[in-house]
């Protein structure tokens, strides 16, 4: 049988590797090439390290920070504040408007009201619906919750009437409820109106 004259050094590759060593440390300690001390690996059958988990642990110098914060930054990868999209956390203040149970109960509201289908082209196909604020929760959060500002439409429409081209719609309420003309509504007043019919019922709609 051909024995590798290299194979006296397994052990010491194998346990070098596995304090965390680089093949090329390695190949210094043992005096061979290191593409012979990634095949001695290989035939261990040991997986080699990945990039990012060789560099788990090892100090970074402030120079390479710097440089991965730049690309993560022009990348759009920055989180919060660093990133240069960041507005102020009003993303996460709309997230958890959907998020929470009055929001959900308000889009259930909407839906029955509607009879589950789109206003504009009568679609009622289940799943394939959205409740659309009339009147934009930007410019009137007052009227997050008012049942009135609401009006149900297919996933088709919705995108059609947050396009730039959004003419030919038919369905006047698109155009402004006349009931939420102006802010003098107060949205709590018409969610409480409301809210005891659909409580009953808010575990099955959530």
């Amino acid at each position: 049988m051909n024995v590798s004259k290299y194979k006296k050094y397994d052990s010491l590759i194998v346990k070098l590797y596995s304090s965390g060593n680089s093949c090329y440390a390695i190949s210094k300690v043992v005096g061979l090439k290191k593409n012979t001390v990634d095949y001695r690996l290989k035939v261990n059958g040991i997986k080699k390290r990945s990039i990012s988990e060789s560099l788990v642990g090892k100090p970074k110098s402030e120079e390479h920070k710097q440089k991965l914060s730049k690309i993560r930054r022009d990348l759009g990868l920055a989180k919060g504040s660093r990133n240069p999209k960041w507005k102020g956390g009003i993303t996460s203040m709309a997230e958890s408007i959907r998020k929470s149970d009055e929001y959900r109960i308000w889009r259930h509201a909407i839906f029955e009201r509607d009879n589950y289908t789109c206003q504009e082209c009568g679609d009622d196909e289940g799943g394939n619906l959205h409740a659309h604020h009339i009147k934009l929760r930007s410019e009137f959060p007052e009227l997050t919750l008012a049942i009135d500002n609401g009006i149900t439409l297919c996933v088709v429409c919705h995108k059609r009437l947050h396009s730039k081209t959004r003419t030919g719609f038919t369905c006047g309420e698109l155009l402004g409820n006349p009931n939420v003309k102006t802010r003098a509504i107060s949205s709590r007043a018409l969610y409480e109106r409301r809210f005891n019919d659909y409580a009953p019922h808010s575990k099955e709609m959530i």
